[in-house]
């Protein structure tokens, strides 16, 4: 049995009752505030006079019955239940008092119609169970196996998701028409509460459900059903708009981006949805029609998860119609490069062949093309994950600039680029990937190479490439994960975590006051 300590559970509870007098509605998650606090102070039980707490060895209950009378005793205001095997057990229609398990097997339980104060389920297997119909307010999920729970009409109401590394899954979770409203989904890549990561497998259900004031920003709603879902007053990520379209704007919506939150309503909502749909449309399309595809690698880039090269393709169809304007012979180098490109149908791994292929023509034509004055010298820049496509003549409305503190608090890269009064440029930047790994880059006195189209530091040696820019969106080379054997010195210009790179980021217009913010920020982390 894990140790907890009983005079932290007292403390904690008489704390938890205070705040419950102070607030309208009742104090969130008492049990489970307690069982994880004590457990994470990892001492042992000093005392078992005071009766209004219990732990319960849960391999001494024998049924439902013994679980109820365990729970329910006169006089005890919270039962920690520890460990038991539970599965397959029937406490449908029951009414608990305040029970919170631990290192508990639940799975294929059936709690339907019953009625459980503030229950907590702490490392808990729940797979298969069911809670149609239950009453379980302020319930708290923390590192628990929810695959294929069926929480249908069920209430939980001002309720947690603590997520956790627990080895079970959210998949196939259904609290479709159930009472959402408060719930909060306590997710970060960053804390020990992190949520489970997707494995593929059954979407998570929540159509009709009631997300009044809730907290959704931090959990991932990939393959989430939401369609009839009730948004009011509810707390999204920018990026999640997409997700939610679905849903029925009832109300207000927030979007939650680090620590800013910006309040839209349901129609500034909806015109941030269209914008982002068109703008979705023309990114996830190359230069040519697809249903007309003639070739390998043509098919390869229409591609269902080729949008990268969608993307690239589509760029080198601008550069190239820029570029005639400034060389009418760029037109053969364009039908060479072309020919060496459907080469690329030959080989292994056709669609990495053509992606190099792209970058190497995207370098050949910028550089062709020549610097661009799209940073002036004295100016700094900021770059940030483009967590909301929108489109750019978008970018200059007034509901755009409103949304902008949220897309920036959202972003998990931010790069400051600075050109200096003699021209040259410096780069500064970081991103955080899966698992808190990090990314960082750091260079200066960087000229635009001709040869190469990048962004190169000014060295006798050989030239490192560090960034280059196309209609606002900047890259790192190689994603900040160069080949150190290729280019041994890149090393000191930029590096990364396994889970983490850096992907294609746009710039932002802000004031000076956060580019000041940034700069100290970055300066900091180095």
């Amino acid at each position: 049995m894990r140790l907890i300590s009983l005079k932290l559970v007292l403390s904690l509870l008489f704390a938890q009752s205070m705040l419950s007098a102070a607030h309208a509605t009742p104090p969130p998650l008492r049990c489970a505030d307690l069982i994880i606090s004590a457990d994470r102070a990892g001492k042992d039980i000093a005392d078992h006079s005071d009766r209004r707490v219990v732990l319960v060895d849960g391999e001494t209950l024998a049924n439902p019955d013994a679980l109820t009378a365990a729970v329910n005793k006169q006089g005890v205001e919270a039962t920690i239940i520890v460990g038991g095997n539970f599965h397959g057990w029937d406490f449908s229609g029951l009414s608990l008092g305040l029970a919170c398990f631990v290192d508990a097997d639940l799975s294929q339980s059936n709690w339907s119609q019953a009625r459980l104060s503030a229950p907590a389920f702490v490392r808990t297997d729940l797979e298969g169970s069911n809670f149609q119909g239950a009453n379980i307010a302020h319930v708290y999920f923390d590192n628990s196996n929810l695959k294929e729970v069926n929480a249908r009409d069920a209430n939980l109401s001002w309720g947690r998701f603590g997520g956790g590394w627990f080895e079970g899954s959210v998949e196939g979770w259904t609290i479709d028409g159930a009472d959402l409203t408060g719930f909060v989904f306590d997710c970060g890549i960053t804390v020990s509460d992190g949520c489970p990561v997707y494995q593929g497998g059954a979407a998570i259900s929540v159509k009709g459900t009631n997300f009044t004031r809730a907290t959704l920003h931090s959990f991932s709603l990939y393959n989430v059903a939401l369609t009839g879902a009730l948004l009011d007053q509810t707390i999204i990520g920018p990026g999640q708009l997409p997700d939610v379209a679905q849903a029925e704007f009832r109300g207000d919506i927030i979007f939650r981006g680090g620590v800013e939150d910006v309040r839209l309503t349901a129609e500034e909502a909806q015109i941030l949805l269209a914008e982002n749909a068109g703008m979705k449309a023309v990114k996830d399309r190359p230069s040519f029609d697809c249903s007309k595809a003639a070739t390998k690698v043509e098919t390869e880039i229409c591609g269902e998860y080729a949008s990268d090269l969608r993307l690239a393709d589509r760029d080198i169809a601008a550069l190239y119609q820029r570029a005639q304007a400034v060389d009418s012979g760029v037109r053969a180098s364009q039908l060479t490069w072309l020919k060496q490109r459907n080469k690329c149908a030959v080989e292994e791994y056709p669609s990495a062949c053509i992606r190099d292929s792209y970058s190497l023509r995207k370098g050949q034509l910028l550089g062709l093309l020549g610097e661009t004055d799209w940073l002036v010298p004295g100016e700094t820049a900021l770059f940030i994950d483009d967590v909301l496509p929108l489109p750019a003549s978008f970018r200059q409305s007034e509901l755009f600039a409103e949304i902008m503190p949220a897309l920036v608090g959202a972003s998990m890269t931010e790069i400051l680029v600075e050109r200096s009064d003699q021209g040259l440029y410096s780069i500064n930047g970081s991103a955080v990937g899966a698992n808190a790994h990090m990314c960082s880059i750091n260079a200066s006195h960087l000229y635009f190479d001709k040869q190469s189209g990048w962004y190169i530091p000014v060295s006798e040696g050989p030239a490192i490439p560090i960034f280059r820019i196309f209609d606002g969106r900047l890259e790192i080379f190689a994603d900040g994960k160069p080949d150190y054997e290729q280019y041994p010195q890149a090393s000191g210009f930029m590096s990364c975590g396994m889970r983490a790179s850096f992907g294609e980021t746009v710039r932002i217009n802000v004031g000076d006051a956060l580019i000041e913010n940034y700069r100290q920020s970055l300066n900091e982390e180095m």
